[in-house]
């Protein structure tokens, strides 16, 4: 079972772009991006639990409240504040 309270380093880069958001590529896709109380998730529409993994541990390291999970195939947020489900869906913005 992966560690969920530390960015996973293999084939990982975290880094602050020029707009001075925080973000996190793995292989070639920037999954996940945030700044001043927003997130944006993409997983480059590779639905693996490695990428499901690496934007959930990122959540922890920056101590923002949301979950990522899988259920029959879809994926889904959960906001842990409000316990509120979306459905994931590429470059969605959340706030926190």
């Amino acid at each position: 079972m992966p560690q969920t309270q530390k960015i996973g380093k293999h084939k990982t880069r975290c880094f602050i772009d020029n707009e001075g958001f925080f973000n996190v590529q793995y292989w070639d896709t920037i999954i996940f991006k945030t700044k001043d109380n927003i997130c944006i998730l993409n997983n480059g529409e590779y639905y693996t639990n490695t990428t499901k993994n690496r934007i959930n541990q990122a959540f922890n390291e920056k101590n923002i409240p949301f979950h990522v999970y899988q259920s029959k195939r879809q994926w889904y947020i959960r906001n842990y504040n409000t316990n509120e489900i979306k459905e994931y869906q590429n470059n969605i913005i959340l706030t926190y």
